[in-house]
């Protein structure tokens, strides 16, 4: 039942890296915002250490997603920064809102 979890584990770790690292760059703080993020990029050293870590994916990317699309909506650096807000939504499959789509149309 475990290994189930494990069925794309690969694309979104590297995703959640690539989005670490982005909001790295825009100096985006750690904190609470950022920790299911964090701990996905990083999910290939806590599967080692923890065999029960894999039946928590799925909940931990749904967590990570949230984290971003609330840093999107929130977050002045990445509001103000289109590009890599558009990449950082596209890694994560979330839907720009209308706001946001018109807003850059005039950028």
């Amino acid at each position: 039942a475990g290994l189930g979890h494990l069925v794309g584990l690969l694309g979104r770790v590297r995703r959640a890296r690539y989005v670490k690292d982005a909001l790295d760059d825009a100096n985006v703080n750690y904190g609470t915002n950022r920790t299911n993020l964090t701990s996905y990029a990083l999910a290939a050293t806590q599967l080692e250490d923890d065999p029960t870590f894999s039946s928590r994916l799925p909940q931990l990317w749904a967590g990570a997603s949230a984290e971003v699309k609330n840093l999107l909506a929130t977050y002045d650096k990445l509001k103000g920064d289109t590009r890599r807000s558009k990449f950082v939504s596209d890694m994560f499959g979330i839907k720009p809102s209308a706001v946001s789509t018109l807003n850059d149309a005039f950028v």
